[in-house]
């Protein structure tokens, strides 16, 4: 792993961590999954750019979505169940807490804005109380 990739995941961590534990448990799930997501990539692949930190908040929302197996197997491959993060609920509160926290520590010198969607073909299913 490069230098670069480390400073980028300490940031993050050191950006979301705080006193407040759900988001800190949050941070560290959002670590481990970079962490494995860059260790699975194959090794012949030089030069890609990705941000761990926007997958998360994108996956995050399809966990939300996600019921039985496939919920699951989102808390597992997030690191949720490794972070000690327990239910829906407890990761979006968590995941809300931290984004406010990058807000917060924004001053007039720096904005930051994260925007993520979700594109879904018209031929795949989407569940209707995923809708609302």
């Amino acid at each position: 792993m490069s230098r670069a990739t480390l400073l980028v995941l300490a940031f993050i961590a050191g950006v979301l961590s705080s006193e407040d534990d759900s988001s800190g448990r949050w941070a560290n799930a959002n670590n481990v999954f970079g962490i494995n997501l860059l260790k699975a990539l194959p090794s012949q692949v030089k030069h890609v750019f990705l941000s761990p930190f926007s997958l998360s908040v994108a996956m995050a929302m399809v966990y939300h979505g996600a019921r039985g197996m496939s919920e699951r197997e989102l808390t597992s491959v997030l690191g949720y169940e490794s972070a000690g993060l327990r239910g829906r609920e407890d990761v979006l509160s968590a995941m809300r807490r931290s984004l406010s926290r990058i807000n917060l520590r924004s001053n007039n010198n720096v904005a930051v804005d994260i925007a993520n969607a979700l594109l879904v073909s018209k031929k795949f299913p989407v569940a209707e109380s995923y809708r609302k």
